[in-house]
């Protein structure tokens, strides 16, 4: 009588973690851009709380104990291949319809079970059910891991893990109730273990989410949201305030600009603002930092470059500007740049001096007409004041 007691606690136990990680996840799903998957995820948990109350009423002699026991296992497998299909995309961020035709699997256990009964026998039913459950979440703690690649978030390691330990210890209990060998592991401490992970897993599942939508958040932080490049702000983010010896600085700004502005308009001055900026980061480095630093300016963080490869890789940009044909009231019109370099000296200066030193170089070359990339020299500063 106190096993069974302690059986019947441990079930309402684990149909309160369904009903509660259901109801976290469908608030998630109804409340969040990035939420998706977790839609499949709450139905998972709702239909599982559903077969468990199922299970519940069936132990207690019930007179259609045979039908709810079939009733309550194709649940549970439909909960697991819910949870698959939700938990898939939740983690990969895109629809995998081909994960549908996992829905096949309930029917199987529903067709089966009406035609040989092996939902009647309690240590068989538990067995299929723990087992696809072991495959269930083994499965997805693979996924998960291998999402990381592409996702780093910092919650999918736990959730990994989580998703590993209740796929270890459903296997486990299959393994038991398939043998009739409770050797390794009692029912109810299976059990409580599985309330605990299933609590976990929508835990960390509304933390992925949480993660997702703050990095999305200070990725548009750091956007200039005109040209899609980096702003103001991700520039000096992602910049060290003090560069090291050869870390170089290229400041850019478009030639005649406001002449522009005035004789072809604004929208056609902000067509020209984001073809300089695809320009500009076509024509760098993989770990060169590009970004618009305000109105027609846009600046460049070149790490270890030097002077030969500073300049190299400015008058590339520079060219690159230049040759762009844009195209107003049906003729063609060809925009430039001036640029100005300066580069980090071994007695290191902070980023405000570089970045003044190339606005010196910049203006240098505006003054000798443009469409030019000027190096810093200290004869271009101007003179102290007596």
């Amino acid at each position: 009588m106190a096993a069974d007691l302690d059986l019947a606690t441990i079930l309402l136990l684990l149909k309160t973690s369904y009903l509660a990680g259901g109801t976290a996840l469908a608030y998630v799903r109804l409340h969040s851009r990035d939420g998706f998957g977790t839609g499949a995820m709450a139905a998972a948990y709702l239909v599982q709380a559903l077969g468990t109350t199922l299970a519940g009423v069936a132990e207690v002699d019930h007179p259609h104990y045979a039908t709810l026991s079939l009733a309550s296992l194709t649940l549970g497998i439909f909960g697991y291949t819910l949870l698959v299909v939700g938990a898939c995309e939740l983690s990969g961020r895109r629809r995998k319809p081909w994960l549908a035709l996992l829905h096949l699997l309930p029917v199987v256990v529903l067709l089966g079970g009406a035609a040989t009964g092996l939902h009647v026998l309690n240590d068989l039913r538990a067995s299929i059910f723990n087992g696809a459950g072991a495959l269930a979440y083994l499965a997805l703690a693979v996924r998960v891991r291998l999402d990381h690649r592409s996702e780093p978030l910092p919650v999918r390691n736990p959730l990994a893990l989580v998703l590993a330990a209740i796929g270890v210890t459903s296997l486990i209990l299959a393994g038991q109730f398939a043998t009739g060998r409770q050797e390794l592991m009692a029912p109810t401490t299976g059990f409580t273990l599985v309330v605990t992970f299933k609590l976990l897993i929508a835990l960390f599942a509304v933390i992925l989410v949480l993660e997702r939508s703050n990095r999305q958040l200070d990725r548009l932080a750091g956007t200039d949201v005109l040209t899609g490049i980096a702003n103001r702000r991700a520039f000096y983010d992602t910049t060290p305030a003090t560069p090291r010896a050869d870390d170089a600085v290229v400041v850019f700004d478009a030639d005649r600009f406001k002449r522009l502005n005035d004789e072809f308009g604004h929208a056609f001055g902000d067509v020209v603002l984001r073809a300089i900026a695809a320009d500009l980061a076509a024509s760098v480095r993989r770990d060169d930092v590009v970004a618009r630093f305000g109105g027609e300016e846009f600046i460049l963080f070149l790490p270890g470059a030097g002077a030969a490869t500073a300049l190299a890789v400015a008058e590339r940009a520079r060219a690159a500007v230049a040759a762009t044909e844009h195209r107003i009231a049906g003729r063609p019109l060809h925009v430039s740049v001036s640029a100005g370099v300066a580069v980090c000296p071994p007695d290191a200066v902070d980023l405000a001096t570089l970045i003044r030193r190339a606005d010196v170089a910049l203006y240098a070359a505006k003054r000798e007409g443009g469409d030019r990339c000027r190096f810093h020299d200290p004869a271009l500063e101007p003179a102290p004041s007596p």
